[in-house]
């Protein structure tokens, strides 16, 4: 089973209807398998409540739209660097802590990072040869 690193801002692209996340969908495909660093759950939920603020998402709709997050084939890995190691990876890297996480996942476990974010997606090529 192919395995891959979904990072927030690709899930995101999944439950808001004015993203694109044709990528997302064919990374699924498959039998795939997507690990997460248990940041995500903090970032997918920190977004889903921004956007019931903004009025992107109806406050009636939050449990159901982070519910299907939920139905797909998602693992939290537990597993992380120190915050040293944390920190030396954003540093390198110039990455935020937080997608220093998912970073480190995908080269620790040698498997494509799936991100709309252009600043990660650039520090995962340099990583994942």
């Amino acid at each position: 089973m192919t395995e891959f690193v979904l990072d927030a801002s690709a899930a995101l692209s999944l439950i808001f209807e004015d993203e694109d996340p044709g990528g997302v969908r064919d990374a699924f495909q498959g039998g795939a398998r997507a690990v997460v660093p248990s940041i995500f759950l903090f970032e997918v939920a920190n977004a889903a409540v921004s956007a019931v603020r903004r009025g992107r998402i109806d406050p009636t709709d939050l449990a159901s739209v982070l519910g299907g997050l939920g139905r797909l084939p998602i693992s939290v890995v537990a597993e992380h660097p120190s915050p040293v190691g944390l920190a030396a990876i954003a540093v390198e890297h110039n990455l935020s802590a937080y997608d220093a996480a998912y970073l480190h996942l995908a080269r620790e476990r040698q498997v494509p990072l799936v991100t709309y974010d252009g600043q990660l997606a650039a520090a995962a090529a340099s990583v994942l040869r």
